[in-house]
């Protein structure tokens, strides 16, 4: 089977004095959606002593699409908790997104989280991905993975997709 991404569109209301359907403003939806993140990513890093923020990588004060202060906090932690990158963002009314990305020796999926809100259609979208640490050739149709048309390296993404589920598709 195919890893996907999780996606749900809610509705809400295009006006940020207006409640959504979900009882929340874009203003309200994003903020308390960022909030959860802090606190996440704190806890993370509270876990992970080595997980460190990157200065270079990050911004508070960022003006995007109109929104501002739109936020990144970077992290890595190099040592032995091998996170290669952690990215926590936010661009008020738009978008909040968490992205850890594991280092090499880590079996562990990477995680991407995202909540966007597209006023234009009047919707927010919720993405939640877990994606595989070693390419087994996943986008391609079942038909076109054999060795017939990848050769000997089919045996190898399909010994990668078998761990993969053997280890997360419960």
């Amino acid at each position: 089977s195919t890893p996907t991404a999780f996606t749900s569109s809610f509705s809400h209301s295009k006006s940020h004095s207006q409640p959504s359907s979900l009882h929340a403003t874009t203003t309200d939806a994003i903020s308390k959606l960022d909030a959860s993140q802090k606190t996440s990513v704190d806890r993370i890093a509270a876990s992970i002593p080595d997980l460190q923020p990157k200065p270079s990588l990050s911004w508070s004060t960022e003006t995007i699409s109109g929104q501002s202060p739109s936020t990144l906090d970077a992290r890595d932690a190099p040592g032995p908790a091998n996170i290669a990158w952690l990215a926590a963002a936010c661009v008020p009314n738009k978008l909040s997104s968490l992205s850890i990305f594991v280092g090499p020796l880590t079996d562990v999926p990477h995680l991407l989280s995202r909540c966007t809100v597209d006023e234009g259609s009047g919707s927010m979208t919720l993405t939640l991905d877990c994606r595989p640490r070693a390419y087994g050739a996943y986008e391609l149709p079942e038909a076109e993975r054999g060795p017939d048309k990848l050769g000997r390296d089919s045996f190898t993404y399909k010994a990668n997709r078998a761990e993969y589920e053997s280890q997360y598709m419960t």
